[in-house]
């Protein structure tokens, strides 16, 4: 296996999502069931783990929301609760 065929590879994962044969099942039963979710999700995860420009205003003021109650800004880490559906950044 080569560099170039890994690449290739990834590239075409990336390209065409495959919800019913996925690598997570947890993202691609969101991706099915809440597109919208899964977009924030997707903006949340670039911008934590890439450095993609801030999603909105209202994720800024949610993650000082929650520095105010003590979390670490500086090592942000999203937290999924399946139960719910949901992720602690989107919450009110």
């Amino acid at each position: 296996m080569t560099l170039r065929t890994v690449l290739l590879s990834l590239q075409a994962l990336l390209a065409a999502a495959e919800p019913d044969d996925p690598q997570d099942a947890v993202v691609a039963q969101q991706y099915k069931q809440n597109p919208e979710m899964f977009k924030q999700t997707a903006r949340l995860w670039a911008h934590v783990y890439a450095g993609a420009p801030v999603p909105s205003p209202e994720y800024t003021r949610k993650v000082d929301k929650l520095c105010a109650m003590g979390f670490d800004k500086a090592r942000p880490v999203p937290v999924y609760f399946p139960i719910q559906s949901t992720w602690i950044l989107n919450v009110p």
